[in-house]
């Protein structure tokens, strides 16, 4: 009987909730009800500030001076128009959904009787919830927008009808016009060229700067998740350019962009044809018998997995590498940070049949869920200023290389979820077996 109601639960998990949404909510309105003395002190709490919120709405009605009983946190820049306190109707519109919020948001993260993991994921799904429904976000209760539109004589909302439609047609809320950059014209623009191409990588070789050079290149080893000019953005945002400028000789990866073709692409490809090809091609041109390798986020993790099969390959005084510099790289992935809502057994599962079918992970997939984990900043934002104010959204590089997405080959990204974000077994040693 047990293990029935375990495949009936897994399968309703899989097909109704792969992602895990409700599962944690339903959990903690549950331990709630369990737990009735805790569930009465937080009522009392919560009715407390109501009348708090009560008095503050007789006093504003009456134009009596009152100050904000629920204050807006200091990053919140939803409610910073003066429109939202100097106005009682809005300030108290504003006041009774912070309420509400901060209220649902306590609650969830002092859920008792649920484990820490399920609590974040409540509280993580349901601000994701009350962000959406703040009234910031809609056109009749954001007198922000309806002064704009005001003033402009509907203006504004014919142009943010324009910007919605082609927010439609690009799949996603444009954080930035793709139109205003251009790769190798004012993105990318350090001189530089093409050294080896195989069926995983280019290798870039960028033209020296100084009179004379470092005899031992630097090797940039970048993600695969993204694409590699956010290292060399612009002349005043570009690392590449600063290293060359203290004489040194730089080499990068720049990775394919997988398609259906590439699925049965594995972690160990990424290490043999991808990173050691790199190194070897950066010491074939330099003359140099070891190379300095940086590593950055999943190009760190990669370089890391290099690093100890080199030192099993060749003798120590024969490794290619005389030494790494890792950043924003995760190597222990026991707490991976806020992307761990997003990774657990059933979702893992999830991303797993779907790359099945297409043979990658879309990279909108990916970035859509790196926007959730700041969604007021990252998409509500762009929805009030471009759909409600017509304001189309400004140039802005960086974020025009975190649209500038890349797909993730099945067998090698299924690999790195289950081995590395749910087994972590890259701190266990001997856990591995990679490229023989």
């Amino acid at each position: 009987m047990a293990r029935v109601l375990t495949q009936l639960h897994d399968t309703v998990e899989q097909s109704v909730d792969p992602l895990g949404v409700s599962a944690p909510i339903a959990h903690a309105q549950l331990a709630w009800l369990t737990h009735p003395q805790e569930l009465s002190a937080r009522m009392i709490s919560l009715s407390k500030d109501f009348w708090q919120l009560q008095w503050h709405a007789l006093h504003r009605m009456m134009n009596v001076r009152s100050d904000d009983p629920i204050q807006v946190h200091h990053d919140d820049v939803r409610f910073a128009d003066p429109v939202w306190t100097e106005v009682p109707s809005w300030d108290l519109l504003k006041e009774w959904y912070l309420a509400f919020t901060h209220h649902t948001q306590d609650m969830l993260h002092h859920t008792p009787g649920l484990s820490h993991p399920e609590r974040r994921k409540a509280a993580f799904w349901w601000r994701n919830w009350l962000n959406a429904l703040a009234p910031s976000n809609y056109l009749l209760t954001n007198p922000v927008a309806i002064r704009h539109a005001i003033e402009t004589k509907g203006e504004s909302l014919r142009k943010g009808y324009e910007i919605f439609l082609e927010d439609v047609k690009a799949g996603q809320i444009r954080m930035t016009n793709p139109d205003d950059f251009k790769v190798g014209e004012n993105l990318a623009t350090t001189p530089g060229s093409v050294v080896m191409r195989n069926r995983l990588v280019e290798v870039i070789h960028y033209a020296p700067t100084q009179a004379q050079v470092h005899a031992q290149p630097i090797v940039i080893i970048t993600p695969w998740i993204n694409k590699f000019y956010v290292l060399d953005l612009t002349p005043k945002k570009s690392m590449v350019r600063f290293l060359l400028n203290q004489g040194f000789d730089v080499f990068i990866t720049s990775w394919k962009n997988p398609d259906a073709s590439m699925r049965d692409i594995r972690f160990d490809d990424y290490l043999t044809d991808g990173i050691h090809a790199t190194i070897e091609t950066a010491r074939a041109l330099s003359g140099a018998d070891k190379v300095h390798a940086v590593g950055y986020c999943i190009g760190g993790t990669a370089l890391s997995m290099y690093m100890a099969w080199a030192n099993q390959r060749f003798a120590l005084e024969n490794v290619p590498v005389a030494d790494i510099t890792l950043f924003t790289t995760l190597v222990d992935f026991h707490a991976p940070g806020d992307i761990n809502i997003f990774i657990d057994e059933s979702s893992v599962n999830y991303l797993s049949r779907k790359m099945a079918r297409t043979g990658y992970l879309d990279g909108k997939d990916m970035a859509a869920s790196f926007r959730l984990l700041r969604a007021n900043s990252l998409v509500w934002h762009y929805v009030e200023q471009g759909w409600l104010n017509g304001e189309p959204p400004p140039p802005f590089d960086v974020l025009y290389w975190n649209m500038d997405a890349t797909r993730m080959p099945q067998a090698m990204h299924s690999w790195y979820l289950n081995e590395l974000y749910l087994k972590n077994r890259l701190i266990k040693p001997n856990a591995l077996t990679l490229a023989g």
